[in-house]
């Protein structure tokens, strides 16, 4: 991207991710693609390093991104590098497992103990091949099961 914003380069993954063709995008402002710009409202000077934002692709449909910035200098004046992830499918996964500890803490919170007797007491417990273990009573559970 120079220093108007316009963009100067397109690799194929960003034409695979965007949905674009290359000669769609080169000589097009940055906000084709990320529409709160690459900058998020700071400066050239400031807006360097590292930031997740929002793209759009070709069809309108939003995208989670990972960018970097990195400034450049080149014949024709200051330029940025901008690697961009998309990180969309990985947010996805996060999201679920979220989903599973909630659900899961849930369900230990409704689980109650099930023994009703000490486990170093002998007549509660039964031999197995790990060593001797409390024998549980269901007539406390209430848990899932």
């Amino acid at each position: 991207m120079d220093a108007q914003g316009l963009l100067r380069f397109v690799n194929a993954e960003a034409e695979r991710v965007f949905g674009y063709p290359r000669e769609e995008l080169l000589g097009r402002e940055v906000e084709v693609l990320v529409p709160e710009g690459l900058f998020g409202g700071r400066s050239l000077d400031t807006g360097l390093g590292e930031r997740a934002i929002q793209g759009r692709r070709k069809d309108g449909s939003l995208l989670s991104l990972e960018v970097r910035l990195s400034p450049v200098s080149g014949p024709e004046g200051p330029s940025v590098l901008a690697v961009v992830r998309d990180v969309s499918e990985r947010e996805r996964y996060l999201a679920k497992v979220q989903r599973a500890r909630e659900e899961a803490e849930m369900q230990r919170s409704r689980c109650r103990p099930c023994w009703t007797t000490r486990p170093w007491e002998s007549s509660s417990r039964r031999r197995t091949a790990a060593g001797w273990w409390p024998i549980p009573s269901r007539s406390n559970c209430s848990g899932v099961r």
